[in-house]
């Protein structure tokens, strides 16, 4: 496969980088230092579900597959980014906004917000951003995609009255959800848009960090990848 432009839509990791608030925040030390010893090195301690990463099914229900269980080729694929850079703070993602996208929708959709490009530790970053409703998430369902992000580190934003429907109606699906990104206006310009989302293999995890692209492959050319994964 061709690629005609490559986007980073990861966040960067850092010592107490903006986070879910739920969570302790991330630590970073420089551990060992080539001056001293030869090497380089680095500790990190956070939670699996802070920066750029991946929600699976085990994340809210026992009986979900864990992040291990999942095949790679799942988390690759065609995707749909849909423009909702004119959300308002604490306003829902719904039905409406998606329904445009019915007739073009692949297996993986982007909800792009622009709150990625606010990520720091803000209350409006934290506590006020767009989020999926329960209706939206089963429209989704409906129309058999199998992976859905977005520029915010929850689906459901961080309001305790929001962010479980939407994780719960997902997940319960086997959808994967992939959080904490930041995804630019110009993505809505990609042509034959793919996401390339793979996480860490961490066996029986909830969810796993993940390193993101989004690409645009060349006119006519075939993605070895489209018909990879379902759930």
């Amino acid at each position: 496969m061709k690629f005609s432009q490559v986007l980073d839509i990861t966040q960067p990791l850092f010592d107490r980088c903006p986070g879910n608030p739920a969570f302790p925040p991330m630590e970073v030390s420089h551990e060992m230092h080539a001056e001293d010893v030869g090497w380089n090195t680095e500790r990190l301690n956070f939670f699996t579900h802070v920066g750029t990463h991946i929600d699976s099914p085990w994340h809210r229900d026992n009986g979900g597959r864990t992040i291990d269980t999942m095949p790679p080729d799942t988390f690759i694929g065609p995707a749909t980014a849909v423009d909702l850079y004119g959300k308002k703070p604490d306003e829902a993602i719904c039905v409406s906004d998606l329904e445009p996208y019915g007739s073009r929708l692949n297996p993986i959709v982007l909800l792009c917000t622009g709150w990625g490009e606010k990520r720091s530790n803000t209350d409006e970053y934290l506590y006020h951003s767009p989020w999926l409703s329960a209706e939206g998430a089963r429209w989704l369902v409906e129309h058999g995609v199998r992976g859905v992000g977005i520029d915010h580190f929850s689906v459901g934003g961080a309001n305790p009255e929001h962010v479980e429907a939407p994780h719960d109606v997902l997940l319960d699906a086997g959808i994967w959800i992939l959080e904490d990104l930041i995804l630019p206006r110009r993505l809505l310009d990609f042509g034959n848009l793919h996401v390339i989302a793979l996480p860490l293999l961490l066996k029986g995890g909830s969810g796993a960090p993940a390193r993101a692209l989004a690409v645009s492959t060349l006119n006519g050319s075939r993605s070895a990848f489209a018909e990879g994964g379902g759930r």
